[in-house]
């Protein structure tokens, strides 16, 4: 283990190009980012408005002008910003008559590829209305919460029948929605879990209207805080990636305990730390491991284990907090960048040897290893997770 970590601090993996930066959010050049609407910057302009007000202007953060820039005239039918709606953070809240869009023809164009199409939603009331749609009747692909044959059922349309069907409304939870349109199916994913899966004939999505059907009908009464669009249909990885960024922003408190700290100080003067969040049950399959405190433009990968340990490897700085049979995350796509880093941990195969999928009842210990200023190298502390 010690010649391992050893050999690979001396070159720096390549980075993998992913939809989340080393840091944690969005990146905004990611080939196929359409667009992204996130309440906490872009409501009326840069940065955000006084709770209360109107919303008649949602700008995209891509930066390609894709913004949302239509609304009813009457003020009372315009979604209304406030600042704490989405578990403390701000969303735009609908309040069953409102909705904001954008054309195909001008702003938001048309997108006759395969979709994946991220959405932070808080049901307030059971309306049976769109969270998302088309805004014209030329290409349609919609997120909506029940109709009159399958009521306060989640389903998605894209644009012919059959409608996929997914699990019934929770009201009044904030839940990342995932919805896959392809050329021959439809995928849904609630907080990370498919939910619903069908086949069905895909049609061009022709601009884009929240709150409200293409015929400013069925409306929704709920919040809608960020909204990411992306015009492939995304990996499974990369779909775990957002996934993992949005429940981590909007849903997530932390899980799992430090041990083994706090760590030895690095170039920064700072211990590096190792925190979590998502969920500890299994079936989720939604962990996310964040890095912090680590030197700035150094590289580093997370480490995994059932074993607990404390032992200073030549060469290190710090203190390996594990045993045994320990698992690294240095794939390309798993190294991460200081001064904070986060992946998503695949519950299903924790890289030990062999790969092992964690079960109900398994307590795993994380921990990060990562290179510090000139030839030294250094360890996050330890954190301890049981899952369920």
């Amino acid at each position: 283990m010690i010649r391992l970590v050893a050999s690979i601090v001396l070159i720096a993996p390549a980075l993998a190009q992913g939809p989340i930066l080393p840091g944690g959010t969005p990146d905004p050049g990611f080939p196929s980012f359409y667009a992204w609407f996130d309440a906490s910057d872009g409501v009326n302009g840069p940065g955000q408005p006084t709770s209360g007000t109107p919303a008649t202007t949602w700008v995209d953060n891509t930066g390609q002008g894709r913004d949302l820039v239509r609304v009813d005239a009457d003020p009372t039918r315009q979604p209304v910003f406030d600042a704490t709606s989405a578990g403390g953070r701000p969303a735009l809240v609908f309040g069953g008559d409102d909705y904001i869009w954008a054309d195909g023809a001008t702003e938001f164009g048309t997108v006759a590829s395969s979709k994946t199409i991220f959405v932070v939603f808080r049901t307030d009331t059971l309306s049976n209305g769109y969270v998302f749609d088309s805004s014209s009747v030329q290409g349609r692909n919609a997120l909506f919460n029940g109709q009159t044959s399958a009521p306060d059922t989640w389903q998605l349309f894209s644009g012919a029948a059959p409608i996929t069907t997914g699990p019934a409304v929770a009201v009044g939870q904030p839940q990342v929605f995932t919805a896959i349109f392809e050329a021959s199916s439809n995928e849904l994913f609630i907080d990370g879990v498919q939910s619903g899966a069908g086949t069905s004939v895909m049609s061009p999505m022709v601009g884009i209207i929240l709150g409200s059907r293409y015929t400013v009908t069925n409306f929704v009464q709920g919040t809608i805080a960020e909204l990411l669009f992306y015009d492939e249909r995304l990996d499974s990885l990369a779909r775990k990636q957002v996934e993992s960024y949005l429940t981590s922003k909007y849903l997530s408190g932390p899980v799992g305990t430090s041990y083994c700290g706090p760590a030895i100080p690095n170039s920064t003067g700072f211990p590096g730390r190792i925190t979590a969040t998502g969920s500890s049950a299994v079936a989720a399959n939604n962990l996310t491991l964040v890095a912090d405190d680590l030197p700035p433009g150094q590289f580093g990968y997370f480490l995994a284990g059932e074993v607990q340990g404390f032992f200073q490897p030549p060469g290190s700085t710090g203190f390996i907090c594990l045993s045994g049979n320990i698992g690294r995350y240095n794939q390309t796509q798993n190294i991460i960048m200081g001064p904070m880093g986060s992946i998503s941990a695949d519950l299903t195969s924790i890289p030990v040897n062999p790969p092992t999928a964690v079960m109900p009842g398994d307590t795993w210990n994380f921990q990060c290893w990562y290179r510090d200023a000139g030839p030294s190298n250094n360890f996050t502390d330890g954190l301890t997770v049981t899952f369920q």
